[in-house]
């Protein structure tokens, strides 16, 4: 039977930036609340897609959530009839930096996704976010979102979202598909699959 591949987390978390931290910080969750926030509302708004945090690419850093938006999701009869490698390279590939106050240090980090993603986001608390869009230019001229959200609410609010961005780099951006697909298992895809319809 036909199944539509239709959204997927996956995990990517094979570094965990905050064991480098002190212990007393490492406790500290807040912003790891901040992105399971995220991560859920932007999951609920999207349908068609696979995402992961803490995804890390060697030169670039670590993302604290990537997304693969589907433009077209393939119908599968068995796991064999797609090569994943081949399929994501045609897909757009989104990196998100979020941090709860310091939307320069964010700006600064998100930067260096822009060689691997299509398309990158700086996301802040919308109640952190006045001074960081009152420099909305600066985001603009590099081509980088910046992205509020209520976690209270579970909305998302876009500032600026990059249309028609591709990544700085095919090398990095080719590695970036390569290390998401490793991480694919299309069988378990295909069942967890919905119908759209």
């Amino acid at each position: 039977m036909n199944k539509l591949i239709n959204k997927m987390i996956v995990n990517f978390n094979s570094r965990n930036p905050r064991r480098n931290l002190p212990l007393a910080l490492y406790r500290k969750r807040g912003e790891s609340n901040f992105i399971g926030e995220f991560e859920r509302t932007f999951i609920q708004q999207n349908t068609r897609g696979i995402g992961g945090r803490q995804f890390a690419m060697s030169g670039f850093g670590i993302a604290d959530f990537v997304w693969v938006n589907f433009s077209d999701v393939p119908t599968l009869e068995n796991e064999k009839d797609i090569d994943p490698v081949n399929f994501l390279k045609n897909q757009t590939l989104m990196a998100f930096e979020m941090k709860l106050d310091d939307w320069k240090r964010a700006l600064h980090q998100a930067y260096r996704y822009s060689y691997f993603a299509d398309h990158v986001i700086v996301v802040l608390p919308i109640t952190k976010i006045k001074t960081a869009s009152k420099n909305i230019n600066i985001f603009k001229d590099l081509n980088i979102g910046l992205w509020g959200l209520d976690s209270n609410e579970k909305n998302i609010t876009q500032f600026f979202t990059p249309h028609e961005a591709s990544a700085k780099s095919d090398n990095a951006r080719n590695k970036a598909v390569d290390l998401i697909s490793r991480k694919l298992n299309l069988r378990m895809l295909t069942e967890q699959a919905q119908s759209l319809f």
